[in-house]
């Protein structure tokens, strides 16, 4: 006997098979799951829709008309630096500000809160072109939030490059600076028409008379309100005492003394009837209670009107003692300013000297600001140009049916290559002709696989 193995047996066709047919459920197995997966995760993906825009970025500009240099900076620098100003927050913020404004102007349907991570910018080629994009969900709100970040970021662009800010600077100063000057001179058109144009010598003899006429109306003033805080004593007096026929309310000589005589001849009349008719009636008689009541009537007449002069009286000294106040102010107002009138000419200095710095200060900003706006006009206002707004929404996003229909061949490959290895890893003998190559020895005889 040979003790030699003979050589290996070659592979046939049959013997792959055989592979496959043994090991077919993980065949089966890997490329069911696989498409199962790939297919429900088509079906579970939602589609996304994209808007984009497009503008053109100018490289360089003017610094200012005495500068007259180019600046550019090297084209990666400036270009990176410009996507990331696309998606940076002020930018955003801006954004968010304009889509408020359309929705208050009725420009948008409905209140748009965009999300920032869905802006993208990509530039084209070697080009100063930038694609603006927004994705989301709902295909309604691409168009107006990419025009939205497209306009914030031209805005953004035209600040930061131009000079808006000196230019609202100059305007603010020069309207407050107006402000101040119209009001020194009015202060000194109030200061002259006080100490008027004489000067202060002029001024002091024009207070001293006003003084003097204060002073006067002061007294008188006094002097009646003693004479009416006398009257009221008298008046409160007889009220108390029930004496409302007393000649003294009529010696008053107020508005109603007419009043007061007729309601006073009307009840000694009223009395002396009912006293001549008491000496002859009993108290049961109709004539006498009737004069009774028009006694009682006339007297409540008086007693009214008398506690209506009273009340007259009190008016009238609260209103000559509120006149008296008003007389002690101007007294001593009055008293203040010639005290004070030697520093008139000083403060006429001050006032001439402010409005002459106010008005140099204001000449300044003026030729500033014409400085400021020459510097502006020669160069450009804005470096950004649209070169197409938002288009309308596209899916970005759809169902894969490419990768539906790679995916089982892609898992039948990967299927194969498992079985194969799978079937490597047995090394028991399955046929006749495993039994020959590994033991070396002939079959005589084989039963073949039965089923019950």
């Amino acid at each position: 006997m040979d003790s030699q193995h003979p050589a290996p047996r070659q592979a046939t066709v049959r013997d792959l098979v055989a592979v496959v047919f043994r090991q077919k459920w993980v065949i089966i197995t890997v490329v069911g799951v696989t498409t199962l997966s790939v297919f429900l995760l088509n079906l579970r993906t939602p589609t996304t829709y994209e808007s984009t825009s497009k503008v053109r970025v100018e490289r360089g500009r003017k610094e200012t008309t005495l500068q007259p240099n180019l600046r550019v900076l090297p084209w990666s620098e400036e270009i990176s630096s410009e996507l990331e100003t696309i998606t940076s927050y002020p930018v955003a913020r801006q954004a968010q500000d304009l889509l408020d404004t359309w929705y208050r102007d009725g420009k948008v349907s409905r209140r748009i809160r965009f999300n920032r991570g869905g802006t993208s910018a990509q530039v084209i080629g070697e080009s100063n072109v930038i694609n603006i994009s927004y994705t989301s969900q709902d295909a309604s709100v691409c168009r107006p939030v990419a025009d939205a970040v497209t306009e914030a970021y031209t805005l953004f662009r035209r600040q930061s490059l131009s000079i808006p800010e000196a230019t609202s600077f100059f305007e603010e100063r020069i309207t407050q600076s107006q402000k101040d000057l119209d009001a020194l001179e009015k202060e000194k058109q109030d200061y002259l028409a006080k100490v008027g144009t004489g000067g202060a010598a002029s001024r002091e003899d024009e207070v001293g008379s006003l003084l003097a006429q204060a002073e006067q109306k002061l007294m008188g003033v006094q002097g009646q309100i003693a004479v009416l805080k006398q009257e009221l004593d008298t008046g409160t007096r007889l009220v108390k005492a029930g004496n409302y026929d007393a000649t003294y309310f009529t010696d008053l000589k107020f508005e109603n003394v007419y009043t007061l005589n007729a309601l006073r001849q009307q009840v000694m009349k009223a009395r002396i009837d009912h006293d001549n008719l008491a000496a002859t009636l009993t108290p049961e008689h109709p004539e006498l209670i009737a004069a009774q009541q028009s006694l009682d009537t006339a007297e409540s007449m008086l007693k009214h009107e008398v506690l209506a002069t009273v009340d007259l009286i009190r008016s009238k000294l609260q209103q000559v003692g509120t006149e008296e106040r008003e007389l002690e102010r101007q007294v001593a107002g009055y008293r203040r300013e010639v005290i004070s009138i030697p520093q008139y000419a000083v403060e006429l200095d001050r006032l001439n000297n402010a409005i002459q710095l106010k008005r140099d200060e204001l000449k300044d900003l003026k030729s500033k600001q014409l400085l400021t706006q020459v510097n502006q006009a020669t160069s450009p206002d804005y470096t950004v140009t649209l070169l197409s707004p938002a288009s309308a929404p596209s899916p970005k996003k759809t169902k894969d049916y490419v990768r539906m229909a790679l995916a089982p061949l892609m898992s039948l490959v990967v299927g194969l290559l498992l079985a194969f290895f799978l079937d490597s890893l047995d090394h028991s003998l399955r046929s006749p002709v495993d039994v020959e190559e590994h033991l070396g020895l002939p079959v005589l005889a084989a039963l073949p696989e039965s089923r019950r």
